[in-house]
């Protein structure tokens, strides 16, 4: 997928388990606060490991100091 070549980018293969209607990029360095109370419908899940990987990236882009014992 094209979207996945830029830095803090992860792939999203569409799937039964996510509801996702075609493959999806989540493109974490466009980060945007968004109210829940706002979204009509969701647009489909990610995993656990999509989570992790999301937040993993989160950490290393905004250069974020993590404390492993919480």
């Amino acid at each position: 997928m094209a979207g996945t070549r830029y830095p803090f980018t992860l792939e999203i293969k569409k799937s039964p388990g996510n509801s996702l209607k075609q493959d999806s990029v989540a493109l974490v360095f466009q980060l945007r606060v968004i109210d829940n109370m706002k979204l009509k419908q969701p647009v489909g899940n990610i995993s656990a490991k999509e989570k992790r990987q999301i937040n993993d990236f989160l950490v290393q882009y905004l250069d974020l100091v993590v404390d492993e014992k919480r």
